[in-house]
This record gives structure tokens, C-alpha cells and sequence, in this order.
């Protein structure tokens, strides 16, 4: 892990966190994982935060699949090829749009969500790796409040 750049991070995420500090991890998040585009839920903010092409938000919206497989399994989500992921079913939006997403969360000491991030491409992209999610990881168990994400 390059621990230059989770310094970058861990200056964002030092108390007092901001909305705008929320939204330059996102934006750094977005350039060090080639994502076409990502989104960040800050749970005891109830803030949603948005970093890409605004219409592809329109067009293809995230995978609730995805989300809901973080939320409840309390996992992290990495899909290379949506169309033959068994964990995805066909009428999917990642299945319909073919797009390779990375999802991972991060709780508290109670197990309750501090925040969740989405980042995902066309298939015509980059995919990501499990570099990526290592590195997402890092920087979601810098989040003030939060356990190591594992």
C-alpha cells in the first residue's frame, strides 16, 4: 500500500471532517481507482456525495444490488464482468448497463454504518482489482469513528 498517498487521505479524514474534506477523498477516490464515477453515503451526515459525468448518473443508475450486498453482508463488492457474476441477477442495472463496480463500507465500534462508497466504469474501462478494493478499504478505516475495514 502506498502510505504517501493514504497520507493524502488521512489529512482529509482528520477531525473535525468537513462536507467539502468528504468531498475530496471522493474526487481522489474516483483519480486513484480510474473510476468513470463514485458516490459516497455519509450515514450519520445523511449525506449523499456525487463525483462523475452527471448524466451518467441519469442514464445508468447504481446497482442497488451492489449496495444492498454491502449494507447487509456487512462485505465489500467487487464485480469484473456483471453479465456472468452469479451474485448479480439479469435485470440488474449493472447486468443491463455492463459495468465492473467496487463497493465497501465502514462501521463503528456498534456496527453501525459510518459510510458506504460506489465507484464503477463501463466494461470498455479499466477494471478494477483487488488492489483497489484493498486500497478503498484503507482509506474507508480512516473515516473518523471507524473499525479497520477487513
Amino acid at each position: 500500500m502506498d502510505e504517501q498517498l493514504l497520507q493524502s487521505f488521512r489529512e482529509k479524514l482528520a477531525e473535525p471532517v468537513t462536507k467539502e474534506n468528504y468531498q475530496h477523498v471522493l474526487a481522489g477516490l474516483v483519480e486513484q481507482l480510474r473510476a468513470e464515477r463514485g458516490c459516497m453515503w455519509l450515514e450519520r451526515e445523511n449525506r449523499f456525495l456525487y463525483e462523475g459525468d452527471e448524466g451518467l448518473r441519469k442514464e445508468f443508475p447504481f446497482s442497488r444490488q451492489a449496495v444492498d450486498a454491502v449494507l447487509e453482508q456487512g462485505r465489500s463488492f467487487l464485480s469484473f464482468d456483471p453479465e456472468h457474476d452469479p451474485r448479480i441477477s439479469e435485470d440488474s442495472s449493472l447486468s443491463l448497463n455492463v459495468r465492473c463496480c467496487l463497493a465497501a463500507s465502514c462501521t463503528d465500534q456498534n456496527g453501525n454504518v459510518l459510510a458506504l462508497a460506489y465507484f464503477d466504469n463501463d466494461m470498455k474501462k479499466d477494471q478494477f482489482s483487488h488492489r483497489d478494493l484493498r486500497f478503498l478499504k484503507a482509506v474507508l478505516s480512516l473515516v473518523p469513528g471507524a473499525l479497520k475495514v477487513e
